[in-house]
């Protein structure tokens, strides 16, 4: 299919039969309609090939910084898993931290009822989340502990341990203290996630704190303790 049919002149065409005139126009219509296709595709497929090459610079510059980066992954990155276990027929709840190229830290939670009793204390102050803790409290935990306050509660405690993080006891009432701030405590001297935490339960959202000064929200938070 190299050509058209517009080498059929009119005169050639008044002695040819109407079906054969319909099919040589929509024949002729079609071509046209391919050609303009097929130079979009070209064109399309260039660039396509711009966007391969380009794309794979860029995977290749991450692998290089990945493994130049590898020392900070080894040490800060980690996920959580929520893991049960049976001990004489009762059902236990872990979390388990998983880090990279470590074995799994696991933290005792205790049985169900105790966990969710505990979570329901410690977030007594949001209704919303408390809400949720009632509702499931399992899917609360596994979302939390990757992307939540307890996320940023183990990040800190791998901040301050980094070295020593496998040998420190962490259990429910490390992940989720019970006890209130200590009023001696000085005043930081920027936001801390411990006090974004608080502070969220308290229902202020990321944008109000964002612009909330480290006295302010201690402040908040030594006032609701005292109520």
């Amino acid at each position: 299919m190299k050509t058209n049919f517009n080498y059929v002149t009119p005169n050639i065409m008044s002695g040819i039969d109407e079906l054969d005139k319909e099919k040589i126009q929509r024949f002729n219509d079609l071509y046209a309609k391919f050609k303009k296709k097929e130079k979009t595709f070209y064109r399309y497929k260039e660039k396509l090939k711009i966007e391969k090459n380009e794309l794979d610079n860029i995977k290749q510059e991450l692998k290089l910084l990945d493994q130049d980066l590898g020392h900070i992954k080894n040490t800060y990155y980690f996920k959580c898993s929520l893991v049960s276990y049976k001990t004489r027929g009762i059902e236990y709840f872990n979390l388990s931290i998983l880090r990279y190229k470590q074995p799994p830290k696991n933290c005792s939670l205790g049985r169900a009822a105790v966990i969710k009793e505990h979570l329901l204390k410690f977030y007594k102050t949001n209704k919303k989340l408390t809400s949720r803790i009632q509702k499931d409290w399992m899917n609360f935990v596994k979302v939390d502990s990757n992307f939540g306050d307890t996320f940023h509660r183990i990040s800190d405690l791998i901040l301050e341990n980094p070295l020593n993080f496998k040998n420190i006891t962490i259990n429910r009432h490390v992940l989720f203290p019970l006890e209130p701030f200590e009023s001696k405590v000085s005043i930081p001297l920027m936001m801390t996630n411990k006090m974004r935490m608080n502070l969220r339960m308290m229902g202020y959202t990321d944008e109000e704190l964002k612009h909330m000064r480290p006295e302010e929200g201690w402040e908040i938070i030594k006032k609701d303790n005292l109520e």
